[in-house]
């Protein structure tokens, strides 16, 4: 690695435009005619050229120097003339064009492809004494007593990685599972900071970085999602995430993401001596990186304003001051950040040094404390929720925590209420949980008035006025009719993970129950446009949009339905167990059946008199409907539900309460009446490497968690949240230092345990 690239092969591709640095003025053009073979057609190129120069020199400097050379009207007008004459003349269209940023038409699915170099996941440190030690680790591994180190802002967003292929963008994916991810680059031709064609001599250069949404853009849309009565996103790295996996472009060609490029995959044609070179490099070339200097420019620079960037050092002490001033800055700065990386700059060090299986040790993420504010409490209302449970909740003084201005936290229930000394008028320290949920952490009673009183929870129902009834330390409104009870069912029930109904938000179902058009779920498919056309701000395409989308919510899983019933303790996990549980009874039970045995049972009919079971269990009576496993679920005892993992005795009297009640029989009934199809696989879908076995997670996973708990899911798995004897295996992901509670109990009661390599080629040869 000791060649370095001349600065004569870097350019942006604008420098021979003709054009003025400051000025996209252009003589009025003469009409253009069809292309005749020689000069006229060398005309029309230079012209297709020189415009598609000037747009790129003007989306370089307003979107990655924010420095706007032009007004709006000036780029807009050259825009157009680019697009007309590439409407004129299609066959001199080319793939760099900016044109080609233009949306297509959505995709059916996202292609997986393979990383050329794997796509690692750093490790985390969390302390001082934990950075020192990496640091110490580096320079015994490479026998010296020094050596360079680069620092930069742990960008919080997405991880993306480009490929450029003879200076063409051909490939954007996202990490998927470090070995294979998804490529995205419809959507990522849509963010105008990432340069389509790149002039540099390498024959292929991958460049990975960071997807991000600023903290004022995030909550901008947020405002409008609360304006259209849709929810919030929960931070702007899951909307980056959401917005870059959409599969219609032209949705994240609406969110105003931002690309930054933080080190090199894979690359053919050149070599790169380190990190900064890497970086200064690319810089050049219009790929947006945050600036690199030393910590003293660093530190002057922050004298004046809050300013990101990255440095090069070599002492231990010089690192912790990054970290620590970095961290005081993060507040104040446009874009949310977790911490900084701490990389060896030099590449043939890097490479000395290695990987283990999911991480280098050249590298580190050294997260902050999670971030707090400090604000006030204004007043303690009660919501009522779908199950009728009275909940607390503190109106705060708006305070800004991780980019998110919170307003509102949960208290809980009395018990924590009491437990943390909480008072109207109270002086509070606010977090985000997990990084998302707003709470309250605890108390500043230094600045607490003598005049506070201790809060109690109402004896009477805020919106019914019913009495209250108390379980343990939870309280419920004793009317099931109760209308905010009812209310929250409704938008529970049309909501993502349960029945799904787009375009039936918060806002549009309060509008729908408070005008009594919809006060049933079933009322929700009995809906028309002359219905929906009297609310007030419903018009034509709007109520056509609303009865399509209910109309496509009529295909449900079994699991999302259950979920959607709103049954009191039976969460989305929990509604999962019983689907999987009574879908295979039933396949069980259609084996015993001959005449039966090639069915589906999505497509039996348990009301029809000429089909009857044929088992002793279930020979006195009808199946509900078309779903058998919804049919035993409704005739289950509580000792059968029991069976099923992680529901107890309370859930279980919960379900057969319910199933007892002949009006909430008969509401299912009819949703099923009015067309809603409850999707159940065949028997042998049921037959999966997972199927019924318990499986807990451990550590850092190279694929986000979430979706790896949905793969465990959709192989027929159960994740645990701890070990136990039931535990068919552990999942361990990486960590660093001694072994987790989970690791020690899984050694305890001999249960195996699998790393990501080992879990992978399980799934892939199909052994349990």
């Amino acid at each position: 690695m000791k060649k370095k690239l001349q600065s004569k092969n870097i350019s942006l591709g604008f420098e021979n435009s003709g054009l003025k640095k400051t000025s996209a003025r252009r003589k009025k053009p003469k009409r253009d005619r069809k292309i005749k073979p020689n000069g006229e057609k060398n005309n029309i190129k230079m012209k297709l050229k020189n415009l598609r120069a000037a747009i790129r020199r003007y989306d370089h400097y307003y979107y990655n120097l924010d420095q706007p050379e032009v007004s709006d009207y000036e780029y807009d007008k050259l825009f157009s003339e680019l697009v007309q004459l590439e409407k004129k003349y299609p066959a001199l269209i080319t793939l760099d064009s900016p044109t080609q940023r233009v949306p297509g038409k959505v995709l059916p699915h996202f292609e997986k492809k393979s990383h050329k170099t794997a796509m690692l996941s750093l490790q985390n440190t969390y302390n001082e004494e934990e950075i020192i030690s990496f640091y110490e680790k580096i320079l015994k591994t490479l026998e010296r007593s020094s050596t360079d180190f680069l620092l930069e802002p742990k960008l919080d967003g997405m991880a993306i990685s480009l490929f450029y292929e003879q200076g063409y963008l051909t490939q954007a994916l996202t990490r998927g599972d470090g070995n294979e991810g998804e490529n995205v680059l419809e959507n990522i031709k849509t963010i105008r900071s990432i340069p389509l064609r790149v002039s540099l001599s390498l024959e292929v250069l991958e460049i990975r970085g960071e997807v991000i949404l600023l903290k004022k853009d995030f909550k901008r849309i947020n405002e409008r999602q609360a304006e259209a009565g849709l929810n919030s996103f929960a931070n702007p790295r899951n909307m980056a995430a959401g917005s870059l996996r959409q599969l219609d472009p032209a949705i994240t060609a609406k969110r105003p993401l931002k690309f930054f490029a933080h080190s090199p995959g894979f690359f053919k044609g050149g070599d790169f001596q380190n990190q900064k070179m890497f970086l200064n490099t690319i810089k050049k070339i219009g790929l947006p990186v945050l600036p690199v200097m030393d910590l003293k420019s660093f530190k002057s620079k922050n004298k004046l304003k809050v300013f990101a960037a990255s440095i090069v050092c070599k002492n231990k002490d010089h690192i912790l001051e990054y970290f620590h001033t970095m961290e005081k800055i993060r507040p104040l700065l446009p874009y949310e950040i977790d911490g900084i990386v701490i990389k060896v700059n030099s590449f043939s060090e890097q490479e000395k040094l290695g990987s283990i299986s999911r991480s280098p040790r050249w590298a580190r993420a050294a997260k902050f404390e999670p971030e707090r504010g400090e604000s006030s409490i204004k007043n303690i209302s009660i919501q009522v929720g779908r199950t009728g449970v009275l909940t607390p909740v503190a109106h705060l003084d708006p305070v800004s925590v991780g980019g998110v201005s919170i307003t509102h936290a949960t208290l809980h229930n009395q018990l924590e209420i009491s437990k943390k000394d909480i008072r109207v008028g109270d002086t509070v320290i606010v977090g985000r949980a997990g990084d998302v949920i707003p709470e309250i952490i605890k108390v500043n009673f230094s600045k607490r008035k003598k005049t506070s009183l201790p809060f109690k929870m109402p004896k009477k129902c805020p919106s019914c006025l019913s009495d209250v009834r108390i379980m343990r330390d939870i309280i419920f409104c004793s009317n099931p009719l109760c209308s905010a009870v009812v209310l929250q069912s409704l938008i529970h029930f049309t909501s993502k993970k349960a029945m799904n109904i787009e375009s039936l938000g918060r806002k549009t179902m309060k509008r729908l129950y408070e005008t009594k058009l919809v006060k049933t779920f079933s009322d929700i498919f009995k809906l028309t446009k002359e219905l929906l056309l009297t609310l007030e701000g419903i018009g034509e395409k709007s109520s056509q949009r609303i009865l399509s989308n209910i109309e496509k919510s009529k295909n449900t899983k079994l699991s999302s339905f259950i979920f959607a019933l709103g049954i009191r303790h039976i969460g989305e996990q929990a509604a999962r167990n019983i689907s999987r549980f009574f879908i295979e009874k039933a396949s069980i039970q259609m084996d015993q059946c001959p005449s039966r045995k090639n069915k589906n049972p999505s497509q039996l009919s348990f009301t029809d008199d000429r089909v009857a079971l044929e088992t002793k269990e279930l020979s006195s009576s009808r199946f509900l409907e078309k779903v058998p496993a919804l049919y035993l679920l409704s005739q289950a005892t509580e000792e059968e539900l029991q069976e099923i993992t992680d529901i107890g005795e309370v859930a279980a009297r919960s379900i057969r309460e319910s199933f007892s009640d002949s009006a909430f029989k008969e509401e299912i009934s009819l949703l099923l009446k009015l067309g809603v199809q409850i999707q159940t696989p065949d028997k042998t879908a049921t037959k999966l490497i997972f199927s019924g076995k318990k499986i807990t997670i451990t550590g850092r996973l190279p694929q986000n968690r979430g979706e790896v708990e949905k793969l465990i899911y959709s192989l027929g798995g159960i994740v645990q949240s701890s070990v136990n004897k039931k535990t068919a295996f552990l999942l361990q992901g990486s960590r660093e230092g001694t072994p987790s509670q989970k690791e020690k109990q899984a050694q305890k009661l001999h249960i195996p345990l699998l790393d990501w390599e080992a879990f992978q080629e399980k799934i892939k040869t199909k052994s349990v």
